[in-house]
C-alpha cells in the first residue's frame, strides 16, 4: 500500500513494475522520460497520469482497477490495458509509435481519443463499454480501428475523425445497443461480420455509393471480383464463401440501417448488394447468368424504379424503330387508314406515328386509329405483354421508395 506516488520530472532508465499495489493517492509520471517497459496492477485511488511524458516502450496495465487515466502531451511507444477496470479514460495530443490496445477493460464513465496519431492499430477486444460518453477524433491510424466481441451500451462518437488514415474499421461480433457513429470518418473497409446492432449505426452516404467506384471500401468480404473460370476449385470455394460473409455483412448493414429512417438510402443500396451477391452465389450456367443481368440492370431489382423507367424507355423506342423500318425487309406496316400507310410518309413523321403506336400500344391503352399488318402483329402483341408487367414493377418500386421517403418526412 503506497501513500503516494510520485515520479514528475525524472528520466528513468530501468523497467518499473508495481504488482498488486494499492495507491491511495494516485500515481504520477509527468514530464518524465521512461526508457524502459511500466507495468501496474493493483488499485489506484484517484488519477494515473503520464502528462508530457516520453516513454520510449510500453505502458501496460493489467488487473487494474483505476478511477482516471490520463496520457496528454506524450510520446508513447505502446499503450496496453488489460482485465481492468477505468473510470474516466483520456487519451489526448499523443502520439504513439505502436498501437493501443484495451483488452477485457471496463469502462465506467467517460471514455476520450483525441488528437492521437497512432503508428499500428487501436483495438478494443473483449471489453465492455458503459461510459457516458465514448469520443474518438482527430485521430490518424496507420492501420485499424477494431472493436472485436465487445459489449457496447455507450454512444460512440467519431464524427470528427477529419484526418483519419484508417485502413479498416472492423466492428465484429459485438453487442452494440447504443449508436455508433462513424460519420465523416475516412476508412477504406468496413468489417461488420457476426455483430448486433440493437441501436443504430451512422455511416455517410459516400462510405456505401462510392463501395461501386472504390477499388476496397469494404473489406475482402464486401470487396469482390468476378471468379475465373481457370481458377481452382479451392480458389472458387474460397471465393464463395467470402461471398457468404459479404451476403451476412451486407444483411446486418440493411437491417441497421432500416431502423434509421433517414438512412433508407443506405439501406436500399444495401438491399440492392445484398441481392446482388446472392444472384451471384446461385447463379451457374449462362441462363442463369443471362436472368442475374436482366435483373440488375434492367430492373434493378425492384429497388432502383428509375432503372425500370429506363428499360421501358429502351423497349418503346425499340418498337417504334421496327414499326418505321418493317416495310424495308417487307415485315409488315402500320395502316393510318383506308389505304394508308406510314410507309407513304416522310422520315420525320413516320417515326412519330411509330413512336405514337409503340406508346400507346406498351400502354395498352390501344385507341385503334393505327394498326399493324403482317408481322408487326406478332411484335405489338408482344410489346402488349411486356408493357403492363413492367408498369406494374415501376408500381411496386416506386411505392417501396416513395413510403421510405414518407417515414424521413
Amino acid at each position: 500500500m503506497i501513500e503516494k506516488a510520485d515520479l514528475t520530472g525524472l528520466d528513468i532508465p530501468f523497467a518499473l513494475s508495481f504488482y498488486h499495489c494499492v495507491f491511495l493517492n494516485g500515481i504520477h509520471f509527468d514530464e518524465s522520460t521512461l526508457r524502459e517497459p511500466v507495468h501496474l496492477s493493483g488499485h489506484i485511488c484517484g488519477k494515473l497520469t503520464f502528462n508530457q511524458v516520453t516513454a520510449m516502450s510500453c505502458i501496460g496495465l493489467s488487473d487494474l482497477d483505476v478511477d482516471v487515466f490520463f496520457v496528454t502531451n506524450a510520446t508513447v511507444g505502446v499503450v496496453d490495458l488489460m482485465n481492468t477496470r477505468v473510470g474516466e479514460c483520456c487519451v489526448c495530443e499523443t502520439t504513439i509509435d505502436g498501437s493501443v490496445g484495451f483488452y477485457e477493460v471496463e469502462f465506467l464513465d467517460v471514455v476520450f481519443l483525441e488528437e492521437l496519431t497512432v503508428g499500428n492499430s487501436i483495438s478494443f477486444e473483449a471489453s465492455r463499454i458503459h461510459a457516458s460518453l465514448f469520443r474518438i477524433s482527430q485521430v490518424i491510424v496507420e492501420k485499424d480501428i477494431k472493436f472485436h466481441q465487445c459489449h457496447i451500451d455507450s454512444d460512440i462518437h467519431a464524427r470528427d475523425i477529419g484526418k483519419s488514415n484508417c485502413q479498416r474499421l472492423s466492428i465484429t461480433n459485438c453487442q452494440c445497443q447504443g449508436s455508433v457513429d462513424f460519420r465523416k470518418t475516412d476508412f477504406e473497409t468496413l468489417n461488420v461480420s457476426g455483430s448486433r446492432f440493437v441501436g443504430r449505426l451512422y455511416l455517410d452516404q459516400e462510405q456505401l455509393v462510392e463501395v461501386r467506384t472504390w477499388p476496397s471500401t469494404f473489406d475482402s468480404q464486401i470487396k469482390l471480383e468476378s471468379v475465373k473460370r481457370e481458377q481452382s476449385v479451392k480458389e472458387a470455394d474460397a471465393k464463395c464463401a467470402e461471398r457468404a460473409k459479404t451476403i451476412e455483412q451486407l444483411g446486418i448493414l440493411r437491417e441497421t440501417f432500416r431502423a434509421t429512417p433517414t438512412h433508407f438510402r443506405e439501406a436500399d443500396y444495401c438491399m440492392y448488394q445484398l441481392i446482388d451477391h446472392s444472384f451471384r452465389q446461385s447463379s451457374d450456367g449462362k441462363v442463369a447468368k443471362a436472368m442475374h443481368w436482366l435483373w440488375k440492370f434492367c430492373f434493378g431489382y425492384f429497388v432502383t424504379p428509375w432503372r425500370i423507367v429506363g428499360t421501358s424507355l429502351v423497349i418503346m423506342c425499340a418498337f417504334a424503330f421496327v414499326y418505321a423500318n418493317a416495310t424495308l425487309c417487307g415485315g409488315g406496316d402500320l395502316t393510318l387508314g383506308k389505304d394508308e400507310y406510314i410507309s407513304d410518309l416522310g422520315f420525320v413523321e413516320r417515326q412519330l406515328q411509330a413512336t405514337y403506336f409503340s406508346v400507346v400500344t406498351f400502354t395498352t391503352l390501344g385507341y385503334g386509329d393505327v394498326h399493324p399488318t403482317g408481322l408487326l402483329k406478332a411484335f405489338a402483341m408482344l410489346e402488349a405483354v411486356l408493357g403492363p408487367i413492367l408498369i406494374a414493377m415501376f408500381t411496386v418500386a416506386l411505392a417501396r421508395y416513395v413510403l421510405r421517403r414518407d417515414q424521413v418526412g
